[in-house]
């Protein structure tokens, strides 16, 4: 026996040594990989019942439903609630549950943007809630809108006549009858419409969008000492009698002060609203035909506007350029001759209409 009380061989011990050194690592290395394999099993579990949650949410809730509405147009009503819009579109196929879109929009799934866009939506296949959501959010209404122009004085029964041509379900007579007493209030301009959009429609946005344009006016008109009605008829007789500004701003100066004087208009333009004729058709019967609108029988104003005005027009007529002329032409080439005396004004006609 050696100093240190052992009488085995170094190389045993050493041997023994890394035996049971060995023998528990790997024991260790068992409990831990033991315990891995537990949470990876757990979250293989977890993972594969949140997949058949959401599978079963997707079937019961989020799935279109089989009598979804495929290439028909589905209205979402201005001005309904989340809520009503979801039971219209549960009610329409586009939805299974309305309790599905309400939690979706609470949640903010939604995003930001306005979070219901009303109007006539196409769906040319089956999309599921998601997608349906995504399009009432962003206003997409799944067909391309149709570009229209109306041009600039045309009356009520010429834009019927136009809209009749480009929208499918537009129907004029109808038109005609929504629109009675509102020649010159549907601005024309250019405007992008569904191709299914209805009449009603069709005149919202137009008297919208005079509105919106003659809203910097009021305070103006409110101020001239004429109103509204006055403004937007005289502007559509100038929309008819001039086109370039300038010549409307003269020419609203020369018709202001003649009826501010008690002088007849004696304006061609009216002829074309009320009896069907342009200037060069007229007679010498024709200036006397009995109508409120015949400026030349009747002192004043026609009793309502004979067009729908552009906007230069409408700022024409509520800011009139004085002159000292009190008549005015327009010859065979579209020029303006204006005249300070009636004298004057036969030599020009004698001049440039003959």
């Amino acid at each position: 026996m050696d100093k240190e009380g052992s009488d085995l061989p170094p190389s045993k011990i050493d041997s023994d040594h890394f035996f049971w050194h060995g023998l528990k690592e790997r024991g260790r290395h068992f409990a831990k990989s033991h315990h891995l394999n537990r949470w990876r099993n757990l979250v293989i579990s977890l993972g594969v019942i949140i997949l058949v949650v959401l599978f079963l949410l997707y079937l019961l809730f989020l799935q279109p439903p089989p009598d979804f509405p495929i290439k028909e147009f589905v209205k979402v009503e201005k001005g309904l609630t989340i809520e009503q819009a979801a039971e219209t579109l549960a009610g329409t196929g586009v939805i299974k549950s309305p309790l599905a879109m309400k939690l979706w929009y609470k949640l903010g799934l939604a995003g930001e943007s306005n979070p219901l866009v009303a109007g006539d939506y196409f769906f040319e296949h089956r999309l599921p809630l998601w997608s349906v959501i995504d399009r009432l959010a962003t206003g997409h209404l799944g067909l391309e809108h149709v570009r229209i122009t109306i041009p600039e004085g045309l009356t009520l029964v010429q834009i019927g006549k136009l809209l009749e041509g480009k929208l499918s379900e537009f129907n004029r007579a109808r038109f005609t009858l929504i629109t009675k007493g509102l020649e010159g209030y549907l601005f024309p301009d250019t405007y992008f419409f569904a191709p299914n959009a209805t009449e009603d429609e069709v005149v919202e946005e137009m008297r919208e969008n005079f509105e919106l344009k003659i809203k910097d006016l009021k305070p103006d008109i409110a101020i001239s000492g004429r109103t509204l009605e006055e403004i937007i008829t005289m502007a559509s007789i100038i929309e008819k009698e001039a086109i370039t500004p300038e010549s409307r701003r003269i020419i609203s100066g020369i018709l202001w002060k003649r009826i501010d004087t008690g002088m007849k208009l004696q304006v061609d333009a009216v002829f074309p609203y009320f009896l069907g004729k342009n200037t060069f058709e007229l007679t010498r019967e024709d200036l006397w035909f009995d109508s409120p609108y015949n400026t030349y029988r009747y002192e004043g104003l026609p009793p309502a506007p004979i067009a729908n005005p552009s906007f230069d027009s409408i700022e024409s007529s509520l800011y009139p350029e004085e002159t000292s002329y009190w008549f005015y032409l327009s010859d065979m080439r579209s020029q303006m001759h204006y005249a300070r005396t009636h004298d004057e004004h036969v030599k020009f006609k004698n001049q440039y209409l003959r």
